[in-house]
């Protein structure tokens, strides 16, 4: 399992705000552009070892056919990511301060999870990013951004193995803990907040 992780940007030697890898992980696969305005071009998982298919990212189809499967439920919003060719890449944010705290990411997942291993036209790779924005006066965000990365074998085979209709964030049965284990993780801080998405 690889995994890379960065909480905050300027713990892993950058400047605050911007997306950084600590990365063993191949770089070989699909990648996706960050999503920060006004910023130089950062990729999400191969900051560190460059992928030559990144500089030719680009807002992929395929994208834009996945985030059709996202459930809409207020408070949840998705925006899709530029990302290398055969990856669909796409961010979920919850913003809805009156429901238990990530109750709208775990439908949206699964959905994105099921759609994506039904169709082979969706890409070899998937990235999601995901965030639930914390507003509450003294509560800290237990959970920055996260960012996962999957080849369609992985999501093929979580999808056989049998995705709930929602990805639980604790408590999660065999399949799903060794499906999100499996994906390459990294921790993602945004300057002046998360995106919100569309």
């Amino acid at each position: 399992m690889g995994a890379a992780l960065c909480i905050l940007a300027a713990a892993c030697g950058g400047t605050s705000g911007v997306p950084l890898t600590v990365s063993s992980g191949s770089c070989n696969g699909g990648d996706a552009v960050a999503p920060i305005k006004g910023k130089e071009t950062q990729y999400i998982f191969c900051a560190v070892t460059p992928n030559p298919e990144a500089a030719n990212a680009s807002l992929q189809p395929s994208t834009a056919r996945l985030g059709k499967s996202v459930p809409k439920l207020d408070g949840l919003s998705w925006t899709a990511l530029r990302s290398t060719k055969d990856t669909s890449a796409i961010l979920l944010v919850e913003d809805r301060q009156d429901v238990p705290w990530g109750s709208l990411i775990g439908p949206a997942e699964a959905q994105v999870f099921k759609a994506f291993a039904k169709d082979k036209s969706l890409g070899d790779w998937l990235i999601v990013i995901t965030d639930v924005v914390v507003v509450k006066v003294g509560v800290t965000d237990p959970v920055p951004a996260t960012a996962r990365r999957w080849s369609r074998q992985q999501v093929e085979s979580y999808a056989k193995c049998g995705i709930p209709e929602a990805v639980p964030l604790t408590g999660a049965d065999a399949c799903t803990s060794a499906f999100l284990s499996g994906g390459l993780t990294v921790f993602v801080a945004f300057a002046g907040g998360v995106p919100r998405g569309q």
